[in-house]
């Protein structure tokens, strides 16, 4: 069985739930000239197709079951995976309904899925039955999980079992935000905590009861995306700006926001807090920009009760 859908990085195996999110992707935050090799932006297109969202052509030297030949070579991601109008996938809404960032009154019902896990308990977790490939996935994962335990003989997982002899941790991220798809993740999270340790890498957009329901569901850890200190610089570094006035006509009744307000910025904050609350392991994570005051970004984490290190990640112009 060949890593489809999956890829590793490191001694961690990374596990994609969406291409999807309703702000820039953290794959976008890094820059027009952000690169990864050739096998993980094989595995995001092979999702995008998954989903049914745009690929653009590739010179890979693809095999008929989406696996590469030269899996070492580091391309650039926005050559193969252009940005899309931003699309979310909304809870309750069939899987294949997108709304773009243009259209606010549906963007608004973006609040359901953020309160989702509001809603979550152990029985209420299913995958969709709509997204059969996510199906595929979880077995994919499996596999993979089953070399880690040494469990399984099948000699056609030989790229699975390479993969394993090498993973310590299972990270739940991919190209998109992994909490609009809180079924499959805590589904994920069920099944595979006992074998590997899970962290979630999140933009952090979610309702701040998500730490909860993570940690019950065997979620060790998240890693945040705290991309600035500064709310107005937090909103332009991730196209905030139409959720931010979805959310405030919503709650509020009126879309302006004062100098030093924002929602989404807000919104990670009060998820931040409530991690380190319940208990998950909190890492910080940002993108080194020229004008990102990288100090008070971290102040500003020691202020929510972040202890570990704020790790900064490269930006490539």
């Amino acid at each position: 069985m060949q890593m489809k859908f999956t890829y590793t990085l490191g001694r961690t195996l990374y596990i994609p739930l969406t291409s999807r999110c309703p702000v820039t992707t953290l794959p976008q935050s890094r820059g027009p000239g952000f690169h990864l090799p050739q096998k993980v932006v094989a595995s995001l297109m092979n999702f995008r197709r998954a989903e049914g969202l745009e690929v653009k052509a590739s010179d890979f030297l693809l095999h008929d079951d989406g696996v590469i030949a030269d899996s070492k070579k580091v391309v650039r991601v926005g050559d193969y995976l252009p940005p899309q109008q931003h699309a979310v996938h909304l809870h309750g809404v069939h899987s294949n309904a997108l709304c773009n960032d243009d259209d606010v009154q549906h963007l608004m019902t973006i609040r359901s899925n953020l309160e989702t896990f509001q809603l979550q308990n152990s029985n209420d977790c299913a995958i969709d039955e709509g997204d059969a490939f996510l199906e595929e996935l979880m077995d994919e994962v499996r596999t993979i999980v089953m070399n880690v335990n040494g469990n399984d003989d099948n000699n056609d997982s030989a790229d699975c079992t390479s993969a394993a002899d090498a993973i310590d941790f299972i990270a739940i991220a991919g190209e998109g935000e992994p909490t609009l798809r809180p079924g499959a993740l805590l589904s994920l999270a069920r099944e595979f905590s006992s074998a590997l340790p899970i962290r979630v890498i999140t933009n952090g957009i979610v309702h701040e009861s998500a730490a909860g329901v993570m940690a019950k569901h065997g979620v060790r850890g998240v890693s945040v995306a705290l991309m600035s200190a500064v709310p107005r610089q937090y909103q332009d570094i991730m196209q905030t700006h139409v959720l931010d006035d979805a959310m405030c006509r919503q709650y509020t009744g009126d879309a302006m926001q004062s100098e030093n307000e924002c929602w989404s910025h807000a919104q990670v904050c009060k998820f931040i807090r409530e991690a380190l609350r319940v208990g998950l392991e909190v890492e910080l994570t940002g993108v080194d920009m020229p004008l990102v005051d990288k100090e008070a970004a971290e102040d500003l984490g020691r202020d929510l009760g972040v202890q570990s290190v704020f790790r900064w990640r490269p930006y490539f112009p």
